[in-house]
C-alpha cells in the first residue's frame, strides 16, 4: 500500500515539488520497474512519464503497449534510473563526471532531449584529453554529429597527450580508424604506431586476455593499413615495428625494400603526408569580460627561430552563451608593415568553447628572426580573454617570441587580451 503523505503538502508548491513528492513518497504510482541486474524496484507514474517522454508514451498507452504489470529494465543502474526519474518529474539533477554518460545513455533511450542537450552541454565543457576518446565513442554511438566534430576538433588540436592517455582504448575500431586516417593528426608515424601499441595492450586488459601478439594484432583489426609505415625512419621500422610480427611477410617485405630503394608509391600503403599542424598558446590562464570598441584592434607582434607556414590564429569567444562576431584579422611583415594575409569572415561562438580558429585562405610563410604583426578587429559581444601570458614559448622545436604591438589600439599585450594562439606548419 501506498505510502501516506503528510496533509496538506501542497499548498503554495510549485509543480515541481509537487510531482517530487509523489515520487518520493510514492503516492498512487501506478507503474512498477525492475531496474539493473538485481531487478530493483522503482515505482512511477504513467500520466507524468506520458507526458516527458514519446518513448514511455509508447510503451505505457502506446498502439502497441501491453499494459505489463512489471517492465524490466536491465540495461541501467537503479541509480541513475532514479536520476533520470526526478528530472522528468521536476527538471533536477546533478551532472557530474561520474554519471553523465550513463545518464546521456538513459535520456537517449527514453528520448528526453531537454536532458540529453544538458549532457551534451556538460560534455563539451569538461572536455579533457583524459575523457575526449570516452566522448567521441558515445557521440558515435548516439550519432551526436556536433558533439563527433568538436571531439575531433580537440584530439586534432593536442594529439600528444590524447594519443599518451589511457582513454584512448575506450575507441572503438571504427573511432580509431576516423582519427588516424586523416591528414589533420599532427603526430609521426612512429608516435602513431607507439599509440596503437599502447591500444591493443589496453584492449587486451579490458577484455581480461593476456597481452600477446596475436591477442594484440586482433585488437588492432584494420588499424594497421591506416598507418603510412613508408614515411616511417627505416630504421625505426626494422628495429621496432618488424619485430612485433603484426604485419604480415609480403607488406613488410614491401616496406624493407622501399627503405633500401626509396620508392614513389607502394601499393597498399598511403605515402600522402600529414599536414602536422600545431598550436602554440601564449597564455596559462584566461578570464571574462574582453569588450570590443569601434575601429580598436588587438595586436601582437611575434618572431620564430625557424620558418613555419601560418595556417590561421585562435580567438577568443563569447564568455556569455552564444555570439557572433564580425571578424578582420591580418599579419603584417615589420618593419615595412607588407601586408601578407588578410582575412575577414563572420564568426558564431557559444560557451562551451573558449578558443576557435581562424583560418587563412592559404598558409602564410613566416621567416625566421623576421618580426610580424597579427592584427585583429572584432565586432560583437564581450569575450573571453587571455592572462599570464609568455613572452617566450616553444613549440614542437620552433622558438616563438611574442612583443607588444604598436597595432594594439585595445590593449591587447604580451600579459593579457586576445589573440591566445596560432596555427602552424613546420617546413622540412
Amino acid at each position: 500500500m501506498d505510502q501516506l503523505p503528510e496533509i496538506d503538502w501542497q499548498s503554495r508548491k510549485s509543480i515541481e515539488e509537487c510531482n517530487r513528492q509523489m515520487l518520493t513518497k510514492q503516492i498512487e504510482t501506478d507503474v512498477t520497474f525492475l531496474v539493473g541486474m538485481h531487478e530493483e524496484i522503482v515505482k512511477a507514474h504513467k500520466y507524468v512519464l506520458i507526458s516527458r517522454s514519446c518513448v514511455f508514451y509508447a510503451m505505457l498507452c502506446g498502439p502497441l503497449h501491453n499494459s505489463p504489470n512489471e517492465i524490466r529494465i536491465i540495461d541501467i543502474e537503479p541509480e541513475i534510473f532514479k536520476q533520470v526519474l526526478t528530472f522528468i518529474y521536476s527538471e533536477d539533477i546533478t551532472i557530474g563526471p561520474d554519471n553523465v554518460l550513463a545518464v546521456l545513455y538513459t535520456a537517449k533511450k527514453y528520448s528526453i532531449q531537454s536532458l540529453i542537450d544538458r549532457c551534451l552541454r556538460f560534455l563539451k565543457i569538461n572536455m579533457t584529453t583524459y575523457t575526449v576518446c570516452t566522448i567521441l565513442e558515445n557521440a558515435n554511438i548516439y550519432d551526436d554529429v556536433q558533439l563527433k566534430e568538436k571531439c575531433l576538433k580537440f584530439i586534432f588540436r593536442q594529439p600528444k597527450a590524447v594519443f599518451q592517455n589511457s582513454d584512448l582504448s575506450e575507441l572503438s575500431e571504427n573511432s580509431m580508424i576516423e582519427i588516424i586516417k586523416s591528414d589533420d593528426l599532427a603526430l609521426s608515424e612512429q608516435e602513431i604506431f607507439e599509440g596503437l601499441q599502447r591500444y591493443a595492450h589496453d584492449k587486451c586488459q579490458k577484455h581480461g586476455i593476456e597481452p600477446t601478439t596475436e591477442n594484440k594484432k586482433h585488437m588492432l583489426g584494420g588499424l594497421l593499413q591506416h598507418v603510412r609505415f613508408p614515411l616511417m625512419n627505416g630504421e625505426y621500422f626494422t628495429d621496432i615495428v618488424s619485430e612485433t610480427g603484426y604485419l604480415p611477410e609480403q607488406e613488410e617485405l614491401k616496406l624493407l625494400k622501399h627503405f633500401v630503394k626509396p620508392q614513389q608509391s607502394i601499393d597498399g600503403f598511403n605515402m600522402e603526408k600529414r599536414k602536422y599542424r600545431h598550436f602554440v598558446h601564449r597564455f596559462n590562464e584566461h578570464s571574462t569580460g574582453w569588450g570590443y570598441k569601434r575601429d580598436k584592434s588587438d595586436a601582437i607582434m611575434f618572431s620564430v627561430s625557424k620558418n613555419i607556414l601560418i595556417h590561421g590564429v585562435t580567438v577568443y569567444g563569447c564568455c556569455q552563451g552564444a555570439g557572433k562576431y564580425e571578424v578582420f584579422l591580418a599579419i603584417k611583415e615589420a618593419p615595412y608593415n607588407v601586408d601578407k594575409a588578410i582575412k575577414v569572415q563572420q564568426l558564431e561562438t557559444d560557451s562551451s568553447e573558449k578558443v576557435y580558429d581562424i583560418y587563412f585562405d592559404a598558409p602564410i610563410l613566416i621567416e625566421k628572426n623576421k618580426q610580424y604583426n597579427i592584427i585583429l578587429s572584432m565586432k560583437g559581444p564581450g569575450s573571453y580573454y587571455g592572462v599570464k601570458g609568455r613572452t617566450e614559448i616553444e613549440c614542437e622545436g620552433v622558438q616563438f617570441k611574442f612583443e607588444k604591438s604598436t597595432y594594439s589600439t585595445n590593449t591587447t599585450n604580451t600579459e593579457n587580451g586576445q589573440l591566445p594562439g596560432i596555427v602552424f606548419e613546420i617546413i622540412p
